[in-house]
């Protein structure tokens, strides 16, 4: 008899995966971005957001409780539309997770290079940047509950930060910031969400690891529910925070442009300087740094069940299928995916090129996804 996945995920470690995987470095660079096109009306984008993602988690929940498996997408649209729906579903996703972790790593090393001058994608910064994938690898090949408490650690120490920034940012409300509430009229809510929206990427971590999650059925109803509020609170909080302490003159900027936001590379520890606390924009980049790490670790768990899915469906090398037989990880299925995320490191040194071939990649996932569930 095979060896099985062990079911080792409770309702806090699945929580932290998902809550995990969707607070990455985007929160720290997009607030400026969201608020140029919208200005205080960016508060009701975030919002907006919430609800949306709240839409596609009650789908993919519906779903999972019914196909409670690892690389549960594919498992959706091979039931819904047959098998060349799912291998193409599959394939996409895996494709997605394997190069959006690639670009979650280039975050890391260059967030890191704040505090280690000459990394970057430098040849150093990508040696750096495989050496901890390598680490990550080990610590999930030795089993699924070592990575989830790996990740639980690094999203209490990224929400730290965030934390930090929304009650000092709303100890330093200023009223007048919110007024006009729409300066570039209603309809750029629309811009803010399609920018801000890479932000509450993440969300079908949850369901990805459904054969090692105990109770499954009860289990990734719960966590989806709570990862959910978690971060709409975290992320709703913290907009309306910076958007309601922007401090124009600090930032050399004319009052109310919020469009020069746009120019801001580090919105949150550039908005932290400009109301004279460099401790906390110090903070911020720290902050970030660890984000784009635990990011990266949850995605590298993740990306495995996707492969390992597709390989017990003989849609991919057989051998990826395999179990180990001391940790119950799907250790073959971890060291492949690494090893592809490695590739694209080494090779395609360009975080925009490798971020348009993330999100095009996940656009099928995702429309099949919510499709599969009117089928």
């Amino acid at each position: 008899m095979p060896e099985e996945l062990k079911r080792d995920l409770d309702l806090l470690l699945l929580t932290a995966i998902g809550v995990g995987a969707m607070v990455g470095s985007g929160i720290y660079t997009l607030p400026g971005l969201v608020a140029s096109v919208s200005g205080p009306l960016s508060i009701l984008a975030v919002l907006a957001m919430s609800a949306i993602t709240g839409l596609f988690v009650y789908i993919l929940v519906e779903l999972g409780r019914e196909f409670p498996r690892s690389g549960a997408l594919y498992y959706f649209a091979r039931e819904s539309f047959g098998e060349l729906a799912g291998f193409i579903t599959g394939f996409s996703f895996y494709v997605s997770c394997f190069v959006g972790t690639a670009a979650i790593i280039y975050s890391f090393v260059l967030y890191a290079s704040f505090f280690a001058e000459g990394l970057t994608l430098t040849p150093l910064g990508t040696a750096v940047a495989l050496l901890l994938l390598a680490a990550v690898t080990a610590v999930n090949v030795l089993g699924v509950k070592h990575g989830a408490l790996l990740n639980l650690a690094l999203t209490v120490l990224r929400a730290a930060p965030l934390l930090l920034f929304t009650a000092v940012g709303l100890l330093s409300l200023k009223l007048a910031n919110l007024e006009p509430l729409a300066p570039y009229g209603y309809g750029s809510i629309a811009l803010a969400i399609a920018f801000g929206f890479w932000m509450f990427v993440g969300f079908e971590s949850i369901v990805l690891v459904g054969d090692e999650v105990k109770r499954p059925a009860e289990t990734i109803a719960r966590s989806a529910l709570a990862t959910v509020l978690i971060v709409s609170a975290l992320y709703t909080l913290l907009i309306a925070s910076f958007v309601g302490s922007v401090d124009w003159a600090g930032l050399g900027l004319g009052e109310g442009d919020w469009q020069a936001l746009s120019s801001l590379s580090s919105p949150l520890a550039d908005a932290a300087r400009a109301l004279g606390h460099e401790w906390l924009a110090w903070a911020m980049v720290l902050g970030a740094a660890i984000s784009s790490a635990g990011c990266f670790s949850d995605w590298v768990l993740l990306q495995a069940r996707v492969a390992y899915a597709l390989a017990r469906e003989g849609r991919l090398w057989g051998r990826l299928s395999s179990v180990h037989p001391r940790y119950r990880t799907p250790a073959a299925a971890l060291l492949f995916s690494s090893l592809l995320t490695g590739a694209v490191i080494a090779l395609v040194p360009s975080f925009p090129s490798v971020i348009l071939i993330a999100m095009i990649a996940e656009f099928v996932p995702y429309g099949v996804s919510a499709l599969s569930l009117a089928a």
